[in-house]
């Protein structure tokens, strides 16, 4: 009885059982899923190289991997190392020629050879010409105030000889002077004979002498010429050698006034100047006008040129006015900032 129960037993429960069915891969698509993987590893790996050299290539090779790299190896890329020397790992030679060691033995020999020289061997190298001033011998190259220097030899002597050089039956309408040299003369003359002395005269002391076409309606005695005087014994040594101080300009242009000895003449147009800043200096431009008979217009000039002020006339236009001359004159004042 138990044998039957424990047979009926066994029979259900292998009737009842599920056996699940065992699915078993294909060797060909194993291999096919294996290589797909490897295949994702080196398009990884590739891509990754690119990207790092393409990095490389924009912002540089980083240090550490400049010892590392061959040389050889950036150059086929296209790559240039940040430094200025590029090493070779292998060789350790330099792209210039020469390994790193010849060329810090060929500074540290350089250096004890430049610590060997005599004090007295440079003294003796050194020429007292290497410190010479270039001498500036054309008015354009001339500092501003060695240009007021000049100014007031040029425009003196061109007053002296006006003043020595004419007759008294020679007259001017205008006389023009302008630095460096350059004068403008018109006039007229009593007589043929003053006329051609007076034109004679001014040409001897010139070195451009030019008189224009007279037209057949004019008078033998006209005086026309204009050219560039010839100067001697310019000194352009400056006594005071600094500009003027800015609190000290209007003090210098009331000196100025009182160079007019006699007191007699009218003068203005010492107020409201034209100014140009260049920064280490500024440049005053006055139109100071005067009038007055000639003698007192020539004593002022003089005066002026003799005086120390720091004043310079770049340009004077003498016209006549009735038994006057009215003056114009070109003032350059160079002061502080």
């Amino acid at each position: 009885m138990i044998r039957l129960n424990l047979i009926e037993a066994a029979e259900r429960t292998v009737s009842s059982a599920v056996v699940q069915p065992l699915h078993v891969s294909a060797p060909n698509k194993q291999e096919g899923q294996q290589k797909k993987k490897w295949m994702t590893v080196v398009v990884a790996a590739a891509t990754l190289v690119v990207v790092s050299f393409s990095a490389m290539v924009v912002f540089g090779v980083p240090k550490p991997l400049q010892s590392v790299m061959p040389v050889a190896m950036l150059e086929f890329l296209g790559v240039e190392p940040e430094s200025d020397i590029a090493i070779d790992s292998a060789s350790r030679i330099t792209k210039a020629g020469g390994s790193i060691a010849a060329q810090r033995a060929q500074e540290e020999a350089a250096a004890r050879a430049r610590a060997n020289v005599s004090v007295s061997s440079l003294v003796s190298e050194v020429q007292p010409t290497m410190f010479e001033k270039q001498k500036r011998k054309d008015y354009q190259e001339y500092l501003p105030l060695e240009k007021q220097q000049y100014q007031k030899a040029a425009y003196g002597q061109f007053m002296a000889f006006i003043q020595t050089a004419t007759p008294e039956d020679i007259g001017f309408t205008d006389l023009v002077f302008e630095a460096p040299n350059f004068y403008y003369v018109r006039g007229v003359a009593d007589a043929p004979l003053a006329q051609r002395s007076f034109l004679e005269r001014l040409r001897t002391v010139s070195v451009d002498f030019r008189t224009p076409p007279i037209p057949e309606n004019a008078p033998a005695t006209d005086i026309t010429a204009f050219g560039s005087i010839k100067l001697e014994n310019v000194n352009v040594s400056v006594p005071v050698n600094s500009f003027i101080a800015s609190d000290s300009v209007d003090s210098e242009l009331r000196q100025l006034k009182t160079l007019d000895a006699s007191g007699k003449m009218k003068i203005s147009g010492l107020a409201k100047p034209k100014t140009e800043d260049f920064g280490t200096y500024k440049h005053l431009t006055y139109n100071m006008k005067a009038v007055g008979d000639f003698s007192q217009v020539h004593a002022f000039v003089q005066a002026w040129k003799a005086s120390p002020l720091r004043v310079g006339i770049r340009r004077a236009v003498l016209e006549r006015q009735g038994k006057d001359i009215s003056a114009t004159f070109v003032l350059d004042v160079f002061a502080k900032p």
